[in-house]
Order: structure tokens, then sequence, then C-alpha cells
């Protein structure tokens, strides 16, 4: 049954290689596999322009992907233009294959705790989610890539193989930043099992050496102190583009403001960008102290997995909805976790639900108004309405996992 669900959802995005959401995003990937190619790997960043490609707001992690892509398009002659159809296809290919990735570990990581069936219809919901395929196999973003570095991540942390779990984490950032947040809650899980020991420095020192190797390749600076300054400064460079307290995302500022709202603007003393910083701390504070705190209630570690999830789905989605500059896709390492949450309570099946719905509505906006080449300043009544129903789901996460006794009686019973 697993593999035709997988097989499903391969025929299902395969049959979507064709269509382009925003060719312009194809083209840069495009383009910059054909720089790679032509320029390597160490002179990628200053001529990242040079075939068709935008400038680079993406740390080095992806484009290692791209490298390979553009090693394999030059032995079997997929060369050309950054139009040339065949590699348009091609770049697609790594998201797709980490969506079913994906699904294979959340139905791992859905048997540990719930029956066969539950966890088949956790794939099948990943699998055939509107949210899952039309920003990979329609759109060709590939945020599938980090969600599911990140699902490797939890799945070796509840396996008891830390250093594994480090590894996968630091991959998922040196892809996209945003799974960075959820580090204080695998530190806190590896910590429940092992205590403070030495084994928390592996950890440590694996983050560091994904992070310098990884950067290696393309920085200017072989020197480790050199390359990660190079590598966080990709990262500083990046958030610089978009000084909006909402791209596109329905978050917090979008509740009552519009898109492309300056977050410089200043309110008791700090900018509305720092105060979501702010913001986003204290609630991870507050999830991290609730989560601390269950975890040392007596049951055995195993118990604690759906708590765990809820605690990184609930962190994913805080850095969506309180801090600024969100594109509507920084919700989705969230929400390869909604299919786990949707066995653990009635109140997370709904948060999970809510947002998976508003994020697919959210990209359908997005692609709509950025193909049509419009960025209105103003959103309607309806923007408004699902930003609040993100901020509801989200207040009802935090509620839940602070609610110690409560989330102790729906581990027990699932319901």
């Amino acid at each position: 049954m697993l593999l035709a669900i997988i097989l499903g959802g391969l025929v299902l995005r395969v049959s979507l290689l064709p269509f382009e959401g925003r060719p312009a995003d194809i083209s840069d990937f495009v383009g910059w596999t054909l720089t790679i190619e032509r320029f390597g790997t160490h002179a990628f960043y200053a001529h990242a322009t040079a075939v068709g490609g935008r400038m680079v707001d993406y740390p080095p992690g992806y484009l290692w992907v791209l490298t390979l892509i553009g090693r394999l398009a030059a032995i079997f002659h997929v060369t050309g233009t950054s139009n040339h159809a065949a590699l348009r296809w091609i770049v697609k290919l790594p998201a797709i294959a980490a969506d079913l990735g994906a699904a294979l570990v959340v139905f791992a990581l859905a048997r540990r705790t719930w029956t066969s069936w539950q966890a088949l219809l956790a794939a099948a919901i990943l699998t055939f989610s509107p949210s899952t395929w039309l920003i990979s196999a329609y759109w060709g973003q590939v945020d599938s890539v980090p969600a599911f570095c990140l699902l490797l991540a939890l799945f070796f942390a509840v396996s008891r193989r830390h250093w594994l779990a480090w590894l996968a984490l630091a991959v998922a950032v040196l892809v996209k930043p945003q799974p960075v947040v959820i580090a204080p809650l695998l530190l806190a899980w590896q910590i429940r099992e092992q205590g403070w020991s030495a084994r928390l420095l592996v950890s440590g020192a694996v983050c560091f050496m994904v992070a310098y190797v990884g950067s290696l390749p393309f920085a200017p600076s072989a020197a480790p102190g050199a390359t990660i300054s190079w590598l966080l400064n990709r990262y500083r460079d990046a958030t610089q583009l978009y000084p909006y307290t909402s791209v596109s995302a329905f978050n917090l500022y979008t509740v009552r403001g519009s898109f492309y709202a300056s977050d410089a603007h200043v309110i008791g003393g700090l900018s509305i960008a720092a105060w979501g910083i702010v913001l986003f701390a204290v609630l991870l504070a507050i999830i991290l102290v609730a989560f601390r705190r269950a975890l040392y209630d007596g049951r055995p570690l195993r118990a604690y997995e759906p708590l765990f999830f809820t605690a990184v789905f609930a962190t994913l989605a805080a850095l969506f909805v309180v801090t600024t500059r969100m594109h509507e896709r920084y919700l989705f390492g969230a929400l390869v976790l909604a299919p786990l949450l949707v066995f653990i309570g009635r109140w997370e099946r709904s948060a999970a639900i809510v947002m998976m719905a508003t994020f697919t509505i959210g990209c359908v906006l997005a692609l709509s108004l950025l193909t049509a080449e419009t960025y209105p300043r103003g959103v309607s009544m309806a923007v408004h309405l699902f930003s609040l129903l993100n901020l509801a789901a989200l207040v009802v996460l935090i509620t839940r996992l602070t609610a110690a006794r409560s989330m102790a009686q729906v581990l027990t019973n699932g319901s």
C-alpha cells in the first residue's frame, strides 16, 4: 500500500513537469546550474547572473544539488540556454524526490506511535496534499528539500542517533535557514535521553563541519573562520532583500496590514522587524519551557514523540506568523509535520488543517499575482481572514503545549 501511495505521488508529479508555476524561478535554477558548470563553484556567486539567473539569495546547500545536475546535464549533453526544456524539467526532480522521501519518513515516524493504517494515511496526506505538489512539481520551488532533511533530523532524534539528527538539521539549514529555530528543541530532546555529557559537543562539531565543508567549494577562502563568516554573510544578505512585514505571507502583520509594507518603521524604540524577532524569541521560550517541563513527567521517552512533533510544528509556525520578511512558502517546513498532528488531538488536527488550507491558498494567490507581474500594496478582506486564522491556529498550538496536563492526556489517549 505504501508503494502504491509513493508511485501515485510520482505519477502525479511527473504529469505536472511541463507546467511552470512561475517560469522566472525555474530560469533562476537553470541559469545557476549553467553558471556553475561554466565558471565552477568558487566563481559562482561572482557570476550568478551570467547565464540567465538573478542575484543568488540562497546559501550553498542547494547549490550542491545544482552542481550535480549540471555535471549530469553535461554528460548527457543536456546543455544550452536557460530556456532549454529538458533542463527546466530536470531541476524540478530533486524537490519531487524530496516530496516522496518525506512521505516515507512521515510514515516511519507515524508508525512508531500509531497503527499502520494511520501511518499510511499520514503518508498519503503528505503525498497528495496540494500544499506539497503545488510548490515542487508545479511551481518548481525547492522547499521540499530542507523539509525532508528536517524530517530526517526528527527521525534520527527519536531513533536515538543524535549525531545523524544534527547532521540532517545542519544540511537543512545549509539549504534554507528557517529550520535552525528547532535546534533548541532538538537539544532538549537529546539532553532528556543522554543528560549533560561530552556527547553534546559532538553535535556542535557535526554542525560546524557541515557548515564548513558544505560552504568550502563556493567560499572565496579555505580558512575555517573566513568560510563560516562568508556563510553567515550569505544568510544576512538574503534577509536584506525583502525588508517588508510580509512579502506574501498570511501572518500577524496582514491581519490588518498589507503585503510589502516596510518593516523599518520604529515603534517604542525598535523597528517592526526587531519587534518580530523579540516576539518570536518569547514564543520560542514559552514552547521550550513547556516542552522541557512535559518531558520530565516520568513516562518513557518514546511516549513524548507526538509532543516533540507538536513543539517543532509550533516553533516553525511561530517563525512564520510573527517575524517579518516571510514569503508564503516559508510555512512549508512546519506543514510536513501536519499529517502527524492529525492523530494527536482534535485541536492539533484543526490547527494543522487550517494552516495547510491557508498555505495552499497563499501559494495560489502568490502564483497568480507573480505570474501576472502585479504586486498590489493592499490586501483583500479574505487575506485578513486567512492571516487571522493562522494566528489563531498558532495560539491554539502554544496553548495546548503549555497545558501540560491536557497534553499528557492527549498523548495517552490520542484524542
